[in-house]
């Protein structure tokens, strides 16, 4: 993590979540960091995909993001409820970081998901890794 000077100056020169205040994008990637560790210590199967971690710190970052903040982000991007299990996934995630990262807060809020849905992506029982068919 960068301390908060140099992390200014590249907040400056970001086009993703740019409209995000520098304070809050600051702690809100502090957030993102300290959940991407602690899945790296606790998931207890298998991996299949980097989108199931992804899905885990960035729904906690926007989470962690002021009402209007988030509000301006998703309306930026384009999304709204109901999000679908096949809107995320590492396609997603590799085009449009931003994108996937609504849709991820959005689908986490979605009241059948939240801290059960991590939990199963924890666990093993759940990923966002697509199968060929």
């Amino acid at each position: 993590i960068l301390d908060p000077t140099a992390f200014a100056k590249d907040h400056e020169e970001t086009e993703d979540l740019a409209a995000i205040p520098l304070a809050e994008h600051y702690d809100s990637i502090v957030v993102l960091e300290l959940v991407l560790a602690l899945f790296d210590l606790s998931a207890l199967g298998e991996q299949k995909c980097n989108a199931d971690e992804e899905y885990i710190a960035y729904a906690l970052q926007l989470e962690n993001l002021s009402e209007a903040t988030r509000s301006g982000l998703l309306n930026e991007v384009g999304a709204s409820s109901p999000i679908s299990m096949e809107e995320l996934n590492p396609f997603v995630l590799g085009f449009s970081p931003p994108t996937f990262a609504a849709k991820s807060w959005l689908h986490f809020a979605q009241a059948e998901n939240g801290c059960a849905f991590v939990d199963k992506l924890i666990r093993g029982e759940a990923t966002f890794f697509i199968y060929p068919e």
